[in-house]
């Protein structure tokens, strides 16, 4: 009989440049100046030639900025 295992409880997702952009509905340029000048979460370089964002790590900058829209 075949046992099939659960998949380990999730990490949560990582996005790419493109996807952040998407959401966030700017440019690459955008977002990097985002970087630098206003908080932004910086990538996680996984290899040489690869970044990503943590979903989670957008999600709370984004509550953040809002809470800092309606104060």
């Amino acid at each position: 009989m075949l046992k099939i295992t659960p998949p380990p409880p999730s990490v949560g997702q990582f996005l790419t440049a493109t996807e952040v952009t998407q959401r966030l509905k700017v440019g690459k340029s955008t977002l990097y100046r985002k970087i630098r000048n206003e908080g932004f979460p910086k990538p996680i370089q996984m290899g040489l030639r690869c970044a990503r964002w943590s979903e989670e790590a957008i999600s709370n900058w984004l509550e953040e900025q809002k809470g800092k829209a309606a104060a």
